[in-house]
């Protein structure tokens, strides 16, 4: 058991660092997936830690895993989340969901900096069966289990039709756990977490061949859409046409989805016809019809009035600083340079 244990957990980290070799940039749900992996990782080494009494032996390590358990459920949720409503970036108000793990990680600081025979000393009393910690933290945890269970069925029955088969078999997963978990503590049989990690040793092996199968089929069905030569240009052609008629790169949260659902286009040929056809995302072509209006706005006097956020807003910026960024990614220059130079 132990054996298997180590070996998940190291594989959780190899696939991790696989997945992301080369990466300069992720959306919100691969840093979800991402997160969700390595919370495994980590949780199995500490099991296989404590299961081995290794842990005696490197006492500072104790319940630095705690903190952790709380980006679980909320990993699973932006996973599916992002996935379903195509979301690609995190929202700063998204930061609340971290406030449970930074909650226990404040009500362990007393715990973290205790001595390592201290530490040995609480962990003697933990093994007889003496309650160490009077935060109420697995009430905490399991709330918060509650919640996000809630949330997952809701955002799946809400977007259904969007679903594909991993975004249901990772939403699926998280019930079976969060069931196990209720099921088990309802019943009070048995020790629900370690019905819990039993289930990760066999979901995170099947999760990774799931997901590489899900790839494949993908590129198979990139491969054999059939939407090629003229078919291609004419959808590239009517979404460009379409984003600049209606203005809809005006629209700081215009995503690929809106576009595809205007031209009753599956957005998967969307994005095929604009990478084929200009040889640049989605994203990319948005943010340089964005800049192009900014131009108009900065050139015109009668506007310098107004600052910099403001013309950013109107062309269609969430953000000062992706405004900058997107404007001297295309331009060579900043906004201020440009108006600088185009108004004298």
């Amino acid at each position: 058991m132990e054996g298997v244990l180590l070996y998940v957990s190291i594989l959780a980290i190899i696939y991790t660092a696989f997945i992301s070799i080369g990466k300069r940039s992720f959306k919100a749900d691969e840093i979800a997936y991402r997160v969700m992996l390595l919370i495994i990782a980590i949780e199995l080494l500490v099991m296989w830690m404590f299961s081995t009494s290794y842990i005696k032996m490197t006492p500072h390590l104790m319940r630095v895993n705690s903190p952790f358990i709380f980006l679980f459920a909320p990993s699973f949720f932006f996973y599916v989340f992002t996935r379903l409503y195509g979301i690609e970036k995190f929202r700063t108000y998204d930061a609340l969901h971290l406030a449970p793990a930074i909650l226990i990680f404040a009500s362990l600081i007393p715990f973290y900096v205790l001595s390592a025979e201290g530490k040995l000393d609480l962990y003697a009393k933990w093994l007889n069966g003496s309650r160490v910690d009077s935060f109420p933290t697995e009430l905490i945890y399991s709330i918060q289990q509650h919640i996000y269970a809630m949330a997952i069925v809701t955002a799946l029955v809400l977007k259904w039709k969007k679903a594909d088969k991993l975004v249901v078999f990772m939403a699926a997963s998280f019930i079976l756990i969060w069931g196990i978990s209720f099921i088990r503590n309802f019943l009070e049989i048995g020790n629900s977490s370690m019905f819990v990690w039993l289930y990760f040793i066999s979901f995170l092996p099947l999760l990774i061949l799931f997901e590489l199968g899900f790839q494949h089929d993908r590129r198979k069905k990139y491969a054999t859409s059939g939407i090629q030569g003229s078919k291609i240009e004419a959808i590239a052609l009517q979404a460009n046409d379409l984003i600049i008629r209606e203005e809809l790169f005006k629209n700081p949260r215009l995503i690929l989805n809106d576009v595809a659902n205007k031209l009753g286009v599956h957005h998967n040929y969307v994005s095929q016809a604009i990478n084929s056809l200009y040889g640049r995302k989605f994203k990319d072509i948005v943010n340089s019809m964005r800049v192009k209006e900014a131009k108009k706005l900065l050139a015109d006097e009668s506007l310098n009035h107004l600052t910099l956020e403001a013309i950013a807003e109107m062309a269609g910026f969430n953000s000062v600083s992706n405004f900058n960024a997107s404007f001297k990614k295309n331009a060579r220059e900043t906004p201020s340079e440009f108006k600088k130079r185009i108004q004298s």
